[in-house]
């Protein structure tokens, strides 16, 4: 098999399988703690499926790539200190959060292409519509089963993957891939390993997954081929399906 094949399949079906084995182990021995623990093993796992990808990154790192995984793994240990905030500070605390994690993908664009004010109306744009998303989609994840909310939004984020590549970045497809596959194998071991009946808790994972995939969309549409238009499109792909699931639960 070729090596650089060979290479991106471990980067993205290792991280796949052992959070599926750990997402089943966590859900059937650990309750309602499964879910934090689970988050910070997302983290762990797309880490280390970026290294397999890519390698090791710098210290600090120093493209906007390399910061990805890096990102997923304070995105891991953000999700502790907002699991006890009330909604109004978590969402304060979060919509901070996602302003620095864009800011590693705006720096190059600060440095060399927009004006301070382009840069700083571009940045808050950006905030501000990845969190009302994440908001939407956190809504979603409690009125849907893991089935009904995990495959649409997995076949939009797989599908982003297939647009990235497209575009011309191998590397930011990959990463996206690897997020889709390793947030798909996380639901799916907590619902396999759910008690009959129970609810299935998707929020922490989902403050992993949704930055880091958010900062990978953001980086593909700043510094790819890829259309405004298909990048609109990918957004309302993520947004509709939760939007309609959410004005049907309240209807």
């Amino acid at each position: 098999m070729n090596p650089l094949l060979s290479t991106a399949l471990l980067g993205l079906a290792a991280p796949a399988l052992f959070i599926l084995l750990t997402a089943f182990g966590l859900r059937w021995w650990g309750g309602a703690r499964a879910e934090l623990g689970l988050a910070g093993w997302v983290a762990v796992a797309l880490f280390l499926g970026g290294v397999a990808l890519a390698g090791w990154p710098p210290l600090p790192p120093v493209t906007t790539t390399q910061w990805i995984g890096m990102i997923a793994l304070l995105a891991g240990v953000s999700v502790f200190p907002a699991a006890v905030l009330p909604p109004v500070g978590r969402w304060l605390f979060r919509a901070a959060l996602l302003a620095a994690f864009l800011w590693t993908a705006a720096r190059p664009k600060f440095a060399a292409a927009w004006t301070p004010g382009q840069g700083a109306l571009s940045l808050a744009a950006a905030t501000v519509l990845v969190t009302g998303l994440w908001w939407l989609l956190e809504r979603r994840s409690r009125m849907a089963g893991p089935f009904r909310f995990v495959f649409p939004l997995g076949a939009v984020m797989a599908l982003g993957a297939l647009l990235f590549f497209q575009e011309g970045s191998l590397l930011l497809a990959q990463w996206a891939g690897l997020t889709a596959l390793t947030a798909g194998a996380a639901w799916l071991g907590l619902a396999v390993g759910a008690p009959e009946g129970s609810a299935v808790p998707m929020e922490a994972p989902l403050g992993v997954v949704f930055p880091v995939y958010a900062v990978i969309a953001v980086n593909a549409l700043w510094y790819t081929d890829l259309p405004v238009s298909w990048a609109l499109a990918l957004w309302a792909g993520l947004a509709l399906p939760a939007a309609i699931g959410v004005f049907r639960a309240k209807g």
